[in-house]
């Protein structure tokens, strides 16, 4: 009987002692658990506040680019801009263009400006040119000392540049 209680004492002690050792092992891995939770979440928020930063960043730039004229300047939310019951993004929108109807508007004003602004350089060029001449020809006057009319041709009668 006592070499059972012994016995029994013996394998008690030893259960206590491989429960204690589990039950570290299960408090270690408990707390790495924990630590690897407590890291990911910091970079989450981290990942977070950047990602609402650039967001913020791509509508000011957005607006840069494509700056439109509302009559109410409030900020849209996520829903707003997918919402596919809105006016805006179906066919029958009526006054509100969707958004490549907008672009395709923006791509022409660009291509119109463009074209004006080509043109203007080269109207401005020639300016240049009839200038250059005129200052040649006045130039040449005053170190000729001559009394020669000068060449008018190249003022016209609206006031501007005969070109």
């Amino acid at each position: 009987y006592e070499k059972n209680e012994l016995e029994n004492a013996s394998i008690r002690e030893m259960l206590r002692s491989q429960d204690n050792e589990t039950l570290n092992w299960a408090d270690d891995q408990v707390k790495w658990r924990d630590d690897v939770i407590e890291e990911l979440s910091l970079k989450l928020e981290k990942t977070l506040d950047t990602l609402q930063m650039e967001r913020q960043q791509q509508r000011i730039r957005r607006q840069i680019i494509f700056p439109v004229a509302r009559s109410a300047s409030l900020p849209m939310s996520n829903s707003d801009v997918f919402d596919t019951t809105s006016p805006s993004t179906t066919m029958e929108g009526g006054n509100n263009p969707t958004l490549s109807e907008q672009l395709v508007k923006a791509k022409d004003e660009a291509r119109t400006a463009e074209a004006s602004l080509a043109a203007a350089r080269i109207d401005a060029y020639k300016r240049e040119e009839c200038l250059r001449e005129r200052c040649k020809q006045l130039e040449m006057r005053l170190y000729n000392n001559t009394e020669e009319k000068p060449n008018d041709a190249w003022w016209d009668e609206r006031g501007g540049f005969d070109l």
